[in-house]
């Protein structure tokens, strides 16, 4: 949003004095509100795959029995990053376009100890929300949940659920370009901390504790990031969870009306997400093909499938601080594109079921 653009602008502060120390306050604050929770958060300068990484070599030594519970491109990755640190993963993977099945996951618990439970709220590869609220508890494992695009635009109640590190990064439903990522810590992780034997430097806990104490990051971080994030933050607030979660939930049924108006199908088969949507293109017509020309003659920029969907599926973002109108001009130029590449649909059916959608759900 312009606001947020304009904050990005502002000339650099010194990252060790008093004005960012406030500041970086206020967004740890804003961020325990985000993930709801009262345990400690940090951030973290780097992607949202960098706090997926935190997550893992803060808590975990290598040969630790780890479940990687996937349905996707993205629950794979916290696997594979495990993995690729000594972690003896033991994959649980459900079938692509589908919920994770929580009473799937409890009888795998049960079967053996488990040091670490790794998956993720919102899946993007597939357009999938898990329900993550029935993991916890019933045994010792720690649960480690990637929610980079599930926080803010569905419900995630950290301490509620049992969830003992979360992260996310602020180029999702946080409205902001990438630069930042988040954790959050549960007081078992803490204590997870002192056992774990996995090689870290950049991404130690201790350190960033040990920092933030005084309102600082242990090395140079994302200044202006951090200083647009207090901005986003207040703006999110005010609107509250309640409105942006519903409000989020509106917008992605008013684009699956409209998809399935211009006569395509989901790739997702129940619990959708409310952050991104995959679609199915025409048979006739090869995803690279229809995404290349939306580009290049409508100026529509949408994502291809991932992994083994790169030719099966693309997907249409729509979260964060933007118009319902975004998603309705979106949709009119997905139609146009569509009819110059041979599909016989009315061009306007996706903008004009969307409309009607978000206009019946206001009422």
């Amino acid at each position: 949003p312009p606001d947020l653009a304009g904050e990005m602008a502002r000339p650099l502060i010194n990252h060790r004095g008093p004005q960012f120390a406030t500041g970086f306050h206020d967004c740890v604050a804003g961020l325990q509100w985000a993930f709801q929770t009262r345990e400690e958060v940090f951030i973290l300068t780097g992607s949202g795959t960098s706090a997926m990484e935190a997550a893992i070599v803060n808590t975990l030594s290598p040969g630790d029995p780890v479940l990687a519970v996937s349905a996707g491109a993205f629950g794979d990755r916290f696997g594979q990053i495990a993995r690729a640190f000594g972690a003896e993963v033991e994959p649980l993977g459900f079938p692509w376009g589908e919920p994770i099945d929580p009473a799937v996951v409890r009888k795998r618990l049960h079967a053996r100890p488990f040091r670490a439970i790794l998956t993720i709220l919102n899946e993007t590869s597939t357009g999938v929300l898990h329900d993550l609220s029935d993991l916890a508890g019933a045994h010792d494992a720690l649960l480690i949940v990637d929610a980079i695009s599930g926080v803010l635009v569905a419900d995630l109640p950290m301490d509620a659920w049992g969830i003992d590190v979360c992260v996310a990064a602020s180029h999702k439903a946080f409205s902001m370009p990438p630069g930042l990522a988040f954790i959050a810590v549960s007081a078992r992780a803490r204590a997870a901390e002192g056992s774990a034997r996995m090689p870290r430097f950049y991404f130690n806990f201790a350190t960033m504790r040990e920092f933030a104490t005084r309102g600082q990051t242990p090395y140079t971080p994302a200044i202006s990031q951090v200083v647009t994030l207090r901005a986003a933050l207040a703006r999110l607030r005010a609107e509250g969870l309640p409105a942006l979660q519903a409000h989020h939930t509106r917008r992605a049924a008013a684009v699956r009306r409209g998809v399935e108006a211009l006569g395509l199908s989901l790739f997702a088969r129940g619990s959708f997400s409310p952050a991104v949507t995959a679609v199915h293109p025409p048979p006739n017509i090869a995803p690279r093909d229809l995404l290349a020309h939306l580009r290049d003659e409508y100026a529509l920029v949408l994502a291809a499938g991932q992994a083994h969907l790169a030719d099966r599926v693309f997907r249409i973002g729509h979260l964060g601080l933007l118009p319902d109108e975004d998603a309705m001009d979106g949709l009119g130029r997905l139609g146009r594109g569509l009819h110059d590449l041979g599909w016989e649909v009315d061009p306007d059916a996706g903008a004009a079921a969307a409309e009607a959608h978000l206009a019946a759900s206001a009422a």
